[in-house]
């Protein structure tokens, strides 16, 4: 029985690499397997990126809903003020002012707040596609307008 001569290149290309499969004559059924495996080690890695965006776009919003909330309970507590019969017309303008400034402050949030120039609370985005998974699907994520019209408290 006579061994068939293998080049030294080739030997020494397989013990280099480190690979057992370095062409589909060594194991096409393998290399097969081993490049699908491949596929998707990176498709999985993508999504992993896509989930740690998906959590920057959470943690900017959740930032952005608190600041809005700390303004939106500082209005409520003002307007209980104002409606106390101890206050005057001036006291009551102060107050109205203050408010309008804590409106003012919880627009811009809605309007400014943005993900890689993706306006994120005022509407103009529809929900948003988190591709989580490696064939490309994933969540949606649920964009909401906050603006004061959308909440109703425009003109307060």
């Amino acid at each position: 029985m006579r061994i068939p001569a293998v080049s030294n290149n080739y030997l020494y290309g397989k013990i280099a690499s480190g690979k057992r499969i370095q062409s589909a004559a060594d194991d096409a059924a393998g290399l097969s397997i081993a490049n699908k495996m491949k596929r998707e080690s990176n498709g999985l890695d993508v999504s992993a990126d896509n989930i740690k965006d998906g959590i920057g776009v959470a943690n900017i919003k959740d930032g952005a809903l608190d600041s809005m909330q700390s303004s939106l309970h500082r209005i409520y507590e003002l307007s209980i003020k104002a409606s106390n019969s101890m206050y005057g017309d001036s006291e009551k303008r102060m107050i109205q002012d203050e408010v309008d400034q804590l409106l003012q402050d919880i627009e811009s949030t809605a309007v400014g707040t943005k993900y890689n120039e993706m306006k994120l609370m005022d509407g103009s985005m529809a929900d948003m596609h988190i591709a989580s998974n490696p064939d490309g699907t994933g969540m949606k994520i649920q964009m909401e307008n906050v603006t004061l019209k959308a909440l109703g408290i425009d003109g307060y």
